[in-house]
């Protein structure tokens, strides 16, 4: 079972009707997402957190007129966040801010429609919209994720290390 709010297909249908509505949409996920410990598989309620974290920030900027225009759907480690928004730049400014500040922009797509075209502005314009289906898009942030995570536990046995050698000198620093 999946976590769904509004039903995404109204929003795109809207987005795909050509009568000038922006629409932005927000792929979190990626295939390491999944190492145990980190984002568990099947995480309902850490979808539902993105989901109000990024309603809650479009809303702040005046970026919604209604919470009927958004929704997700999809668990964290594969969630797809949608809305129909006012100012699509801003949207999108406002989307990397929030998920920069809790770590997921890294693996993370943003696309926006507009004109009739869906087209992807984060990572970057190259990358395709058809990021659900982008295999080499999350070989790639598995990588980077599992550099980060062994650059972070190789800084923790560092610290370890010199908070075992100041107990072993009574609690002196040298």
């Amino acid at each position: 079972m999946s976590t769904m709010i509004n039903t995404l297909d109204p929003i795109l249908s809207r987005a795909e009707s050509g009568t000038g509505v922006k629409a932005i949409c927000v792929h979190v996920g990626s295939a390491g997402m999944t190492i145990e410990g980190v984002y568990p598989s099947g995480n309902r309620i850490a979808a539902l957190l993105l989901y109000r974290l990024l309603l809650l920030a479009l809303e702040r900027d005046g970026l919604i007129q209604s919470h009927g225009d958004t929704g997700i759907t999809g668990d964290l480690n594969d969630a797809v966040f949608s809305a129909i928004v006012l100012d699509m730049a801003r949207a999108v400014d406002a989307c990397r801010a929030e998920l920069d500040r809790v770590g997921l922009l890294e693996m993370s797509q943003i696309a926006v429609r507009a004109d009739g075209e869906w087209r992807c502005v984060h990572p970057s314009p190259e990358t395709p919209v058809l990021w659900l289906m982008d295999t080499d898009r999350h070989a790639a942030l598995w990588e980077q994720l599992h550099a980060k995570l062994r650059q972070r536990q190789a800084e923790t046995e560092k610290a370890m290390e010199m908070l075992r050698e100041i107990v072993r000198n009574g609690g002196q620093q040298q």
